[in-house]
């Protein structure tokens, strides 16, 4: 390793074993490049690892030990690094998943798994929304679909993207976990109804189209009676109790004339 590193990390890592330091070498200097979106440079350094030892390969991809406290491996770094403006280039995430398949599993130290953060960190960029197709390509590899869970659907919730939200509702697991309470948290819908926007005194189209799928598959799931038509005002009476304060977003959806076709 070259000396400023030593020097800078040595008292923190003294107890490491050589092949960790080593690691922890290549891991830094991969985030020093994704910090400046240089994915291709990236892509570079695994390959010239790869070259040497594959396991060594595997294990920069795996490893989430850094220093002084738990992190995520480098799928959740370059995921969870890239720029604001810059996805990160498929080839690099196929990269990482062919090398480590069981990557798309790691939780980390938030228990946040890879693609939590490929949803809630990504651009979305139009008109090619690459994020989205960084997505598909996570999903894709779990054949289980073991990933998508309350916690994914909540992180979709936080992203408020309608397409995002499509994409994962079209899976049964999906649709499975809507109403799933984890880790001391309220259900999705709770969080959507609770934080939901107005655009132009209107509920976002996103906010409509959540509310609007829990209507469905709480009835798909006996959980309530089918409304009595299929408008807003009709899923947010069936959402009831699931919603943060359904009054008001039947407020909301009357003053934009979106009335039960059998109130009008």
């Amino acid at each position: 390793m070259d000396k400023y590193f030593d020097n800078f990390y040595e008292p923190q890592i003294a107890h490491y074993s050589r092949r960790d330091k080593t690691i922890l070498q290549i891991r830094c200097h991969i985030e020093s490049l994704l910090y400046k979106g240089d994915f291709s440079g990236v892509e570079g350094v695994l390959h010239g690892v790869l070259f040497s030892s594959r396991e060594l390969c595997v294990e920069v991809i795996t490893w989430k030990s850094l220093w002084e406290q738990a992190r995520g491996t480098l799928l959740h770094e370059v995921l969870r690094k890239s720029p604001i403006d810059k996805d990160p280039p498929e080839s690099l995430i196929r990269m990482l998943l062919d090398l480590a398949p069981n990557v798309i599993y790691a939780g980390d130290v938030a228990d946040y798994v890879p693609l939590d953060y490929a949803i809630l960190q990504l651009t979305l960029s139009t008109p090619i929304k690459r994020s989205l197709d960084v997505i598909k390509m996570l999903v894709d590899a779990d054949t289980l679909k073991t990933t998508i869970s309350c916690q994914i659907i909540q992180s979709a919730v936080w992203r408020k993207d309608e397409e995002v939200m499509e994409y994962l509702l079209s899976f049964e697991k999906g649709k499975s976990v809507l109403f799933n309470e984890e880790n001391g948290r309220r259900t999705p819908l709770y969080y959507a109804s609770r934080d939901f926007d107005v655009v132009k005194g209107k509920l976002s189209s996103f906010t409509q189209y959540f509310i609007k799928s829990c209507a469905q598959e709480l009835v798909k799931q006996q959980k309530a009676e089918s409304p009595r038509c299929s408008c807003l005002i009709g899923a947010i009476n069936t959402c009831g109790n699931y919603l943060y304060d359904a009054e008001l977003l039947r407020n909301i959806a009357n003053k934009d004339k979106t009335l039960c076709c059998s109130d009008e």
